[in-house]
């Protein structure tokens, strides 16, 4: 049985190779999108974060906030001018968020209850409102210090005068001006040492787990992953057209009248597109980590345990729609719309369009998964381990509806 499957994936190898497109298609226009994309965004960071920024008080603290939200490198900030507009605008899917400073933040702020501003999450996107909270508590830091200094300096003053009578009759506001603008200037500076190199360094670790490998991932560790998978599922379309091509023409019968079994068949056209798949990207991560700002990760082992299932993947899904189509055009079509859809719905084109919940069920997120636990999180095998388990799933599943379903002849 091993040689019938090595004969019929030989024969299906070599017919691929003929048709030097096919190169083209999987190993140079992925670098192309990559290059693109790469380009406009800029390979040093992941894209600026676009939010609207509403200012409903006029005081001074509310256009400091304001200006530091404008300042910040990660946050894209267009001011619209009531919450009505900017709750309006968000729910259209027009930006990720939007900051509110409410009416006499700038006086709240100062008090011993403090001040709170609001954010306005897309619902579409609320899983990722902890990027949004983040980069504008960044973006405010200084302003916190510094509100925090001059709260405590008030609330310091106060107790003094009220507990020592010899100073009643000072006056307290020269005092207090000064007094703030020293602490200011000496805990500033402190803060932004203990920034920079930090005494002790915290990291959470949730009780019963590991130490935390949780980090974000670059914008070529999204793209590259990304871009490779979008375009290695074309694959799915040459396998599945093929397929269809054979049994139109008569080929599928005739191999039923050879001693090889229909596993037998089904697995030689399984095996050389697994192959071609698996290669495809490892070259493409292999050269994007020579041009690009793209690491390979630590484990060797642990790329292959999420490369091999992810390439199974695609070409089980070739033989499942070549199963379920009659036509070349059918073949054809729903294997584009299958393709798309998933790049899309999980993230593969942009994280910033996935679909929350339908992503889960993509092969795609679950491999992307896999390569950013290998090489963003440091996870080595353990981080591939649960990418892998579900992708050998899908892979078994889907191959074995296609042996449910395959017809060889019409």
């Amino acid at each position: 049985m091993l040689t019938q499957i090595w004969v019929i994936a030989r024969k299906e190898l070599r017919l691929w190779l003929q048709q030097p497109a096919n190169l083209v298609v999987i190993l140079l226009v992925p670098f192309l999108f990559i290059w693109i994309m790469g380009a406009v965004f800029g390979s040093s960071g992941m894209p600026t974060v676009a939010v609207f920024a509403v200012n409903l008080d006029s005081g001074t603290n509310a256009a400091r906030v304001l200006s530091a939200l404008q300042d910040s490198p990660n946050l894209e900030v267009q001011l619209v001018s009531d919450r009505a507009e900017a709750d309006r605008r968000v729910g259209q899917g027009e930006r990720m968020a939007a900051v509110v400073i409410p009416a006499g933040f700038s006086e709240a702020v100062l008090t011993d209850s403090g001040a709170a501003l609001e954010l306005i999450v897309d619902p579409a996107r609320n899983e990722r409102a902890s990027i949004v909270t983040g980069l504008v508590n960044a973006a405010l830091a200084p302003q916190l210090v510094d509100a925090e200094v001059a709260r405590g300096v008030n609330r310091g003053i106060a107790s003094l005068l009220t507990s020592q009578d010899n100073l009643a009759g000072m006056e307290t506001g020269v005092l207090q001006e000064f007094l703030t603008a020293a602490f200011q200037g000496v805990v500033a500076s402190q803060v932004q040492s203990a920034v920079e190199d930090p005494l002790v360094s915290l990291n959470l670790q949730p009780v019963g787990e590991g130490p935390s490998t949780e980090s974000l991932p670059s914008l070529m560790e999204f793209l590259v992953p990304g871009y490779t998978l979008m375009f290695a599922f074309f694959l799915v379309s040459q396998l599945a057209t093929t397929i269809v091509e054979e049994r139109a023409e008569g080929t599928l019968r005739r191999l039923l009248s050879t001693p090889a079994s229909k596993a037998a068949i089904l697995a030689g056209k399984f095996l050389p597109y697994a192959v071609i798949a698996s290669l495809q990207i490892l070259f493409v991560f292999f050269v994007s980590s020579l041009f690009f700002d793209f690491s390979l990760g630590s484990s060797p082992l642990a790329l292959a345990a999420v490369i091999l299932p992810i390439a199974a993947v695609i070409a089980a899904l070739g033989i499942l729609i070549a199963a379920l189509a009659r036509t070349t055009g059918q073949s054809s079509g729903l294997t584009i719309l299958i393709v798309l859809i998933l790049a899309i719905a999980s993230g593969a084109m942009s994280p910033n369009i996935a679909v929350p919940g339908l992503q889960w069920l993509t092969p795609h997120f679950w491999a992307i998964r896999g390569f950013q636990n290998i090489i963003t999180r440091e996870m080595g095998l353990s981080g591939a381990l649960q990418p892998a388990a579900v992708l050998t799933g899908m892979a078994l599943l889907f191959f074995g509806l296609a042996v449910w379903r395959f017809r060889f002849e019409d």
